[in-house]
């Protein structure tokens, strides 16, 4: 009797043992788990984005420009209805150096402004503002209000990656993947929350009339001397593009924006 119960009890012992050697072995692939799913999520959370953009948002062709007559031919939609006495309209041309301005009196371009017009070149920055009078719906009485415009000179035909966009993103990263050091590169604060959104990094290049890469500089660097070396050298490195082309099919220089960022969402401001 006392042998049977001697065995009964070193065998619920021996089950004890083993079912706290399950529980531990379940808890410690847990905790595996565990740190597996951070690591995962840490890494997309810190994905690296390559985008590369023309480096103006705000395009207009030459041929628009040199063929206006009004700011009615260059600003789609010109709210000429409600303006219902000009002040003045002051059009700044920034070529390079040079800056070139002139006042008119209303939306007809005069012939100074229009000269100055004329010698705008990809790349060009103008920049209009319409001081006016418009009438309050309350008062009815004539405010004074202003409206301001800028654009940047861009061709008809953008310059495109010979082997196509999703070739030329696969490029950059193979010649930047696990390189760059992205640590020092400040946040942005955006929206009424002031949430924090990864800054970036970026390089401005142009693309030649023979689709060739040339004037490669920094433009938002990252404070890591290294990496915006790295960056510069994966765009220098890049085989041809298809050059860009006006409206007559002659090529011409284009500039762009390579641009990295700490997010997987991308970079949109």
């Amino acid at each position: 009797m006392k042998l049977k119960s001697i065995i009964i009890g070193a065998s619920l012992l021996t089950i004890v043992f083993i079912a706290l050697g399950f529980i531990n072995i379940s808890n410690d692939n847990t905790v595996e788990c565990s740190v597996e799913e951070t690591i995962t999520k840490i890494s997309d959370e810190v994905e690296i984005w390559h985008g590369v953009q023309n480096r103006f948002r705000n395009g207009i062709f030459i041929e628009k420009v040199l063929e206006a007559k009004k700011l009615d031919d260059m600003i789609d939609y010109y709210p000429k209805n409600w303006i219902l006495k000009y002040d003045s309209v002051q059009i700044t041309v920034f070529n390079k150096e040079e800056v070139f301005s002139a006042v008119g009196k209303n939306n007809v371009l005069t012939k100074t402004q229009k000269k100055n017009l004329r010698s705008v070149e990809y790349s060009s920055r103008i920049e209009i503002n319409v001081f006016f009078k418009e009438e309050n719906s309350a008062t009815r009485k004539l405010e004074s209000s202003q409206m301001r415009r800028t654009f940047t000179i861009v061709p008809k035909t953008s310059a495109k990656f010979v082997e196509g966009e999703e070739k030329m993103i696969g490029f950059l990263k193979s010649k930047t993947k696990d390189k760059l050091d992205l640590s020092k590169v400040k946040t942005i604060i955006l929206g009424p929350d002031s949430v924090d959104y990864p800054g970036r990094v970026s390089v401005l290049f142009v693309v030649n009339e023979e689709g060739k890469i040339e004037n490669v500089r920094m433009n938002n660097i990252s404070g890591i001397e290294n990496t915006d070396k790295i960056l510069m050298s994966a765009i220098t490195q890049m085989p041809l593009w298809i050059p860009a082309k006006n409206k007559l099919g002659v090529a011409v220089k284009q500039e762009f924006e390579f641009t990295v960022t700490q997010s997987k969402f991308g970079w949109g401001c």
